[in-house]
């Protein structure tokens, strides 16, 4: 969970924040918020009204590229193991940009 949020944020939290924050043990604070609704793919003023958290006045925009991600894991929650692995295997073998 935290090399997700990593890759798609860019900032690092230990697993176990992110499990507290979700479990109502950590109190959530507008960084994190941002953080859950970039890889929720979800607007994060949206995340901010219905969590009651305010956001900073100056909120960096979505990232499309993060969203797009976000749908991709979405989606990928149906597949198997061995799917997943497929799908893996092949993204390792695809020439880097």
């Amino acid at each position: 969970m935290a090399r997700t949020f990593l890759c798609l944020t860019g900032r690092y939290r230990a697993a176990s924040t992110y499990g507290a924050v979700g479990n109502g043990r950590k109190e959530l604070t507008p960084d994190p918020l941002i953080d859950f609704a970039t890889v929720w793919g979800i607007p994060a003023d949206t995340l901010s009204v219905l969590t009651g958290v305010d956001l900073p006045e100056a909120t960096p925009p979505s990232d499309p590229a993060a969203a797009d991600v976000a749908g991709l894991l979405w989606e990928a929650r149906r597949l198997t193991l061995d799917q997943i692995r497929r799908v893996g295997d092949t993204a390792r073998a695809m020439p880097r940009a």
